[in-house]
């Protein structure tokens, strides 16, 4: 098995429905308050559902579509919330990024293979010249790929918690690789923290072109206890940011949650969720 289908395994988060009970609750009640009802919602990056109620959603909405890379996580959402057999609620798989698992597949490997050689002799900035060139090719092939949700599609769309996910493989390899060889070296995470500002812009193209009335969007503005911004997320606010100065949106209102991610390594977000209306 690849080390990117291990990594994958490793994503579920231990007790995470009891842990966010909350949270879920808390924003949850703020996406129903914001929102017609009756009205069509596109939950993106929905997974499980772990923070969203979606029985409470669904006696709120007309429809749901909940898109995702990979439906069994969906389905484990239906299982939860026991709405197997509700035909309102449909499931979409959908990359917001563009590179396929066997492209991570084989790109994960091939750099493994690499560092398995000399082991803890490995020359990692070496390493890290020819990731970086393999990177390139596979970010220009996902930019050359579509992503396009439809045009106004949906009433609503939310994103919550997914804008730190979109471009956070190779980092969380190279990070893995390090580790594995007792080293350190920046230019991987540098880079990939560069081609955030193309990547999100791109994916909020789509995401916001979808959306009739509004979109929700809820991300990681900094970790409790920890200084810095979260990759991704950080991007996802400046965007929008942008957009509102441009007129191409509205900032309607926004608030702070707190996110209780992992309470047993002692990862708590403070969580900016904003109401948006599209331009």
């Amino acid at each position: 098995m690849s080390i990117y289908d291990e990594l994958l395994k490793t994503q579920t988060i231990p007790h995470a429905y009891e842990n966010w009970a909350e949270y879920r609750r808390e924003l949850t009640e703020y996406v129903m308050g914001i929102t017609e009802e009756g009205s069509t919602l596109a939950v993106f990056g929905a997974g499980s559902c772990n923070d969203l109620d979606l029985a409470a959603l669904r006696g709120h909405f007309s429809k749901i579509t909940l898109i995702d890379r990979e439906k069994e996580n969906m389905f484990v959402a239906l299982d939860t919330y026991q709405l197997e057999k509700d035909e309102a609620i449909s499931l979409k798989e959908a990359d917001f990024l563009g590179i396929t698992p066997q492209e991570y597949r084989e790109y994960a490997d091939d750099i493994l293979r690499m560092i398995q050689v000399d082991g803890r002799n490995t020359d990692m900035d070496e390493v890290a010249e020819y990731a970086i060139l393999r990177m390139k090719d596979l970010y220009q092939k996902a930019a050359e790929r579509p992503l396009d949700f439809g045009e106004k599609v949906y009433d609503y769309v939310l994103a919550a918690g997914v804008h730190s996910q979109i471009n956070n493989m190779f980092a969380w390899l190279w990070q893995v690789y390090l580790e594995a060889v007792g080293k350190q070296e920046a230019t991987v995470f540098e880079f990939v923290k560069k081609k955030n500002e193309e990547v999100i812009p791109r994916f909020q193209d789509a995401f916001y072109a979808c959306a009739k009335k509004g979109a929700v969007l809820a991300c990681e503005r900094k970790r409790i206890g920890r200084d810095g911004g979260i990759q991704g997320a950080c991007q996802a606010l400046q965007d929008v940011l942008k957009r509102q100065e441009k007129g191409q949106c509205l900032i309607d209102e926004s608030i702070s949650l707190r996110w209780p991610f992992d309470p047993a390594q002692d990862i708590t977000y403070q969580m900016s969720v904003l109401h948006i209306i599209p331009g």
